[in-house]
C-alpha cells in the first residue's frame, strides 16, 4: 500500500545520505588504521588520543544519523505527526557534530598544526 503523502524527496534524500556517510566513515576508518600502524607511533600519546576521542564522536555520530533515519522511514513510517517532533538523535546529533567542530578547532588554536 502506497503512502498517502509521497516521501520519496524525503526518505530518499535520507537514505543516500546515510549510505554516502557510511562510505565516507569507512575510509575514515581506513586512514585511521593507516594512522595508527604507520605514523601514530612517532606521535605523542596525547595525539593518538585526540584521534581516538573524534573517531569514538564519529561513531556515535554516524550511529544517531542511522537511529534518526531508522525512526522516520521504518518505525513511524506513515505516521506524519512524527515527522513534526524529530527522533531524540537529530537533536542530539547536533551537538555531537557541535563538539567534534569545536574540538578540532581548539586544537587548531592552540597547538597551531
Amino acid at each position: 500500500m502506497p503512502a498517502l503523502i509521497p516521501v520519496d524527496n524525503n526518505l530518499g534524500a535520507a537514505f543516500i545520505g546515510v549510505v554516502l556517510s557510511a562510505v565516507i566513515y569507512g575510509i575514515t576508518w581506513m586512514q585511521i588504521y593507516m594512522y595508527y600502524t604507520e605514523y601514530g607511533v612517532r606521535d605523542s600519546r596525547f595525539m593518538r588520543s585526540f584521534v581516538a576521542v573524534l573517531m569514538i564522536l564519529d561513531t556515535l555520530h554516524l550511529a544517531f544519523i542511522i537511529h534518526g533515519t531508522y525512526h522516520a522511514a521504518v518505525t513511524n513510517f506513515g505516521d506524519y505527526s512524527s515527522d513534526l517532533i524529530g527522533p531524540w538523535s537529530f537533536s542530539s546529533n547536533t551537538l555531537i557534530g557541535i563538539i567534534m567542530g569545536k574540538l578540532v578547532q581548539l586544537y587548531d588554536f592552540l597547538l597551531g598544526a
